[in-house]
């Protein structure tokens, strides 16, 4: 009867999707391309998506791919096309957890960046954004409509650009109603008002879209160094000048770990290689958009900090005093730099591919931090004895290099350093 539940709000959401535009089209989008914005004190990435009716200016909210639901900040918000969602709807079944307040539907969560509760109410609105097109035709306007959409408390718009649709295509798409949660206070720093679900539910921000508009169920990430990274929902073709072609992306399973929430991604890490000297690793390993830093169990963290050093001091690198929350830094007059940043040896990390092992390497630029003008640091943090997972990979280590979360047959892909290709996710 659930999945009969699902289905049917799903369907439903599906059958009331409209397209318009000012140049007239019988195209429908393939995929949609929303920015991402890096907030260096907070260390927080987060897209924009206006939400509600009459639209105001665009909310900031934090990508999370473990969060299985979108929530936000609704408080003194006045929305004409806000609908709070009744206990025993079909849209309240869809959604995981159990809560009841005053006759309408309440989650309470934990937020992903306080580990405070976040507790609301499961309402459908319509949003909107705007989104770039990732394969080019000129000036065609597009109007999107979705509704309903389902979201915690608030319709949210987000201006996109479908790939089909061309060269600077600006197009807004809406969905009514998104399903979300509203709470008064969403455990996020300014300037993020919310949090964007990213897991593999069916009541995520990409599940939801896909369903609505009947496109590839897969999304990915390009986390900036600076500048505007890109966020892709559907099965787009991934511009990266002066590439002409979409980078290779070398594949992998996602599954979830056992014990671990129901929207985290976990990826099979075997080893770690440094230049060649190989560490062992046992346990899971998340991939986190709200980590800054790679997270490792004290013994993998031990265990590479001692190669990396030893490796770096026959390369002529100086240790230098540490600088919290960082235990092992160096010199930084005696690191040189290429264009991949830091010329230090060389961090891979072992994972199943289709026919044996492949590497996820990165470079300085993703292995190593400046601290400041004098100490730079190994980009990893000693997670203690008892952290959760053998390896959390952070974000700071994602930067710069494609990832993709394909839903339908789970398979994580990821492509070497943009910087390798005088490119970037900023370009």
């Amino acid at each position: 009867m659930r999945a009969f539940t699902r289905f049917f709000v799903f369907f439903s959401i599906f059958a009331i999707a409209t397209v318009t535009s000012k140049a007239q089209t019988n195209q429908r989008p393939s995929a949609f391309v929303l920015p991402i914005k890096k907030h260096e004190p907070t260390q927080q990435f987060f897209t924009s998506l206006d939400v509600g009716t009459p639209r105001r200016s665009s909310l900031n909210l934090v990508l999370d791919l473990n969060s299985n639901l979108t929530w936000l900040n609704c408080h003194r918000r006045n929305s004409s096309t806000l609908r709070q969602t009744r206990c025993r709807s079909s849209v309240c079944s869809a959604v995981p957890g159990d809560g009841c307040e005053g006759g309408f539907c309440s989650r309470r969560l934990r937020s992903p960046l306080s580990g405070k509760p976040v507790a609301g109410r499961i309402s459908q609105e319509r949003i909107s954004f705007h989104s770039t097109p990732s394969t080019f035709g000129d000036k065609t306007i597009v109007r999107v409509s979705v509704r309903p959409f389902t979201l915690l408390m608030y319709r949210i718009s987000f201006h996109s650009t479908p790939s089909t649709f061309g060269d600077k295509t600006i197009v807004r798409v809406s969905v009514r109603p998104f399903t979300f949660l509203g709470a008064a206070d969403p455990g996020v720093a300014p300037p993020a008002v919310g949090v964007v679900g990213l897991a593999g539910s069916a009541i995520s921000l990409p599940a939801q879209v896909t369903s609505a508009f009947n496109v590839i169920r897969k999304f990915a990430l390009c986390l900036p160094s600076y500048g505007t990274g890109r966020f892709y929902i559907g099965a787009a073709l991934y511009d990266f000048p002066p590439l002409t072609e979409s980078p290779p992306l070398t594949l992998t399973p996602f599954g979830k770990h056992p014990g671990s929430g129901a929207g985290d991604y976990f990826i099979s890490v075997s080893s770690i290689s440094v230049d060649g000297d190989v560490i062992a690793v046992n346990g899971g390993t998340k991939i986190s958009t709200v980590t800054p830093y790679t997270v490792l169990h004290s013994d993998v963290y031990r265990a590479l900090a001692l190669s990396f050093e030893n490796i770096a001091k026959a390369m002529g690198i100086r240790k230098a005093p540490a600088v919290a929350p960082f235990m092992d830094c160096f010199d930084a007059s005696s690191v040189r730099k290429n264009a991949i940043g830091p010329n230090v040896p060389a961090v891979d990390f072992v994972v199943p591919g289709r026919i044996g092992n492949v590497k996820w390497r990165f470079y300085g630029a993703n292995s190593m931090v400046k601290a400041n003008e004098k100490v730079m640091c190994l980009a990893f943090v000693d997670g203690g004895t008892k952290s959760d997972n053998s390896i959390t990979i952070g974000t700071h280590q994602l930067q710069n290099h494609l990832v993709e979360f394909d839903l339908t047959t789970s398979v994580f892909g990821f492509s070497e350093s943009l910087l390798l290709h005088n490119t970037s996710c900023s370009s």
